[in-house]
């Protein structure tokens, strides 16, 4: 079973084109098909969770996923992302193949904790010693030393946008 499936199902391509139509334009589904009391031409899906989920032969798919199949043909490899982090923004401009860890760098940026000691995400001192850190890839790169706690924290900053690309979501 695929994470953006929540039953088991062979639907293809040709059966989805049959029953629903994908606007790339404003993300929205509409049946092509009257289904009990559902008329063709009438919006199909609901919010769940701040995504867009629709129920196709009896399996529930994320709308997203099912945009990328209805556009290119093929299951994705990996995850769909948002560019624009709203779950349910399901524009055709706004999706994107993504690995999980690119998933995690598409998150809103992550604040430091207010009990740490230097105010900045990835910033650190070790006696008296300021430095910074990122991980990538389950892999921890370290800078420094630096003079100040600011000075650590743009040269992560700066790290990570090259490392992330367009994933890449600021923390300052």
């Amino acid at each position: 079973m695929k994470r953006y499936e929540f039953g088991s199902s062979t639907l293809t391509l040709e059966r989805l084109k049959t029953l629903l139509h994908y606007d790339p334009e404003t993300g929205l589904w509409t049946w092509r098909v009257n289904k009990g009391r559902v008329k063709a031409g009438s919006i199909a899906g609901c919010s769940t969770r701040g995504y867009w989920v629709l129920r196709v032969d009896q399996h529930n798919y994320l709308s997203h996923i099912l945009a990328w199949f209805y556009m290119t043909g093929e299951w994705p490899e990996h995850e769909v992302d948002h560019r624009d982090l709203d779950k349910g923004n399901n524009h055709w401009d706004n999706l994107r193949p993504a690995t999980d860890v690119q998933q995690e760098w598409n998150k809103p940026p992550s604040k430091a904790r207010p009990n740490t000691q230097t105010g900045f995400v990835g910033v650190y001192q070790t006696k008296g010693t300021i430095y910074a850190r990122i991980q990538t890839n389950g892999e921890r790169e370290y800078m420094g030393p630096f003079s100040t706690f600011e000075e650590a924290a743009l040269a992560r900053e700066k790290r990570a946008r090259e490392l992330r690309g367009e994933f890449y979501r600021g923390t300052l």
